[in-house]
């Protein structure tokens, strides 16, 4: 891998979309309740005061939220392609969460319950994570499902204790850097911090992080990151079937089960890092991205930080083409997959 590698921008071909995990409703089954026994239904199937169980077996479906290049990345497609949401219903958990779902309707409804109308929606969006075990008591059930935020869905960033290699060469823990301070950059050398960020959230679904094992992708010690987050990789297959011999894959399409895998359980400390354009950084050895900043990026922080953002940089709103340069091609998930394949890694 040449350090000499530089880029005039790339737009990021995976589009302003997230792929978000989905779920079937037979996996969210009332246990008390005036409907005990049914899956999850729509507002107007359901009532306040139900109680319900997460399966333990559930087993997520990707499906495509926000404008595509493709849908076919996503299992289900594109949310408005086929599935629409249909209501929002809000649950209180036995652990003391809130919790968000929106209903979908599409053209997949669960067929394997005779004994429910199949117009009703087949999957649903847990907008925030749900934990098996928990029981979760309906206190809302609305008709409109409202807008689609991100807010509490996607982060693309590093976990506390991760090493970030600074322009004199030496590693600090990522909770420790501060704005202004200088990190080595692998195309544009020492770069000053314009912004840091952090949140706390469940480690469960879609906010669960990946672990990247000690020398999975040669990296010094443990690399924990976001699903989202992406890695750089160098090979030259990648340029045989991609064009680029440097690409980023999501963390979420490295996973094998095995030497690089999801962790639940518990709470994870996630931080983004921001510099003037996107960037590759080193995270405990390896090269990695700084936070790409679009329009999905900032409808997935809270107000105080994409607050913080705009003010720092004015015209991403005003010139939104410009957020949309990426340092390196990003594969899709079918790409990385094939790739992947091809250099023996799965």
């Amino acid at each position: 891998m040449s350090d000499g590698f530089h880029s005039d921008g790339i737009l990021d071909r995976s589009g302003d979309h997230q792929i978000c995990d989905a779920y079937l409703r037979s996996d969210f089954i009332v246990t008390s309740g005036l409907n005990l026994g049914d899956n999850l239904g729509d507002a107007g199937q359901s009532s306040v005061g139900d109680s319900y169980l997460f399966s333990p077996d559930a087993a997520s479906h990707d499906l495509a939220v926000g404008p595509s290049n493709d849908p076919s990345e996503a299992e289900l497609g594109t949310l408005g392609d086929g599935f629409q949401l249909e209501s929002r219903l809000t649950f209180f958990g036995s652990d003391g969460s809130k919790v968000d779902v929106l209903t979908l309707s599409g053209p997949d409804a669960d067929e394997s319950d005779d004994d429910i109308d199949h117009a009703t929606p087949g999957y649903f969006l847990p907008v925030s994570p749900l934990k098996p075990g928990v029981e979760y008591t309906l206190i809302k059930a609305d008709d409109d499902p409202g807008d689609f935020s991100f807010s509490d869905y996607t982060c693309v960033c590093f976990t506390r204790g991760t090493m970030i290699r600074m322009s004199d060469g030496t590693e600090r823990a990522i909770e420790l850097i501060g704005e202004g301070d200088s990190i080595l950059t692998r195309d544009n050398g020492a770069q000053a911090v314009r912004w840091i960020g952090s949140r706390t959230t469940p480690a469960y679904g879609h906010l669960a992080p990946i672990v990247i094992t000690k020398d999975a992708l040669g990296n010094h010690a443990d690399l924990i990151v976001s699903q989202q987050h992406r890695i750089l990789l160098a090979d030259w297959r990648a340029e045989v079937m991609m064009g680029s011999h440097e690409v980023l894959v999501k963390a979420r399409d490295l996973t094998n089960g095995d030497t690089i895998y999801r962790r639940e359980g518990g709470v994870v400390e996630y931080f983004h890092i921001l510099f003037d354009t996107h960037e590759i950084i080193y995270a405990e050895g390896i090269p990695s991205e700084s936070l790409h900043i679009n329009a999905t990026t900032l409808d997935s922080m809270a107000e105080e930080s994409r607050a913080e953002i705009i003010e720092l940089f004015p015209n991403i709103q005003s010139q939104p083409q410009v957020s949309a340069v990426a340092s390196r091609m990003s594969l899709r998930s079918y790409e990385a997959s094939a790739l992947l394949k091809q250099v023996g890694f799965r």
